[in-house]
């Protein structure tokens, strides 16, 4: 990934934080974000955990609409008809 998509993503997981918590997950997705270019300048994959994401918050942007539709094709390809 481009240092411009890393930093897109630190961008929406704090804006995906609660009310409450977006400064202190601004500043550790900043600190991420920084980090991610500066290992990935140096060839090193980034160290550390990744923060906490809000997954349903996550699954509401990227799937756009249906959710209810999505959510239930989520759950029939878990079940071990799908599994390869």
């Amino acid at each position: 990934m481009s240092e411009s998509a890393h930093s897109r993503i630190a961008t929406l997981r704090a804006q995906l934080a609660p009310p409450q918590a977006r400064e202190e997950r601004a500043a550790a997705a900043h600190a991420a974000a920084t980090t991610t270019a500066a290992a990935s300048a140096a060839g090193t994959p980034p160290a550390g955990p990744s923060p906490a994401v809000d997954v349903r918050s996550l699954n509401l942007l990227l799937d756009h609409d249906n959710y209810a539709t999505r959510d239930a094709l989520k759950e029939l390809m878990k079940s071990p008809l799908f599994v390869p």
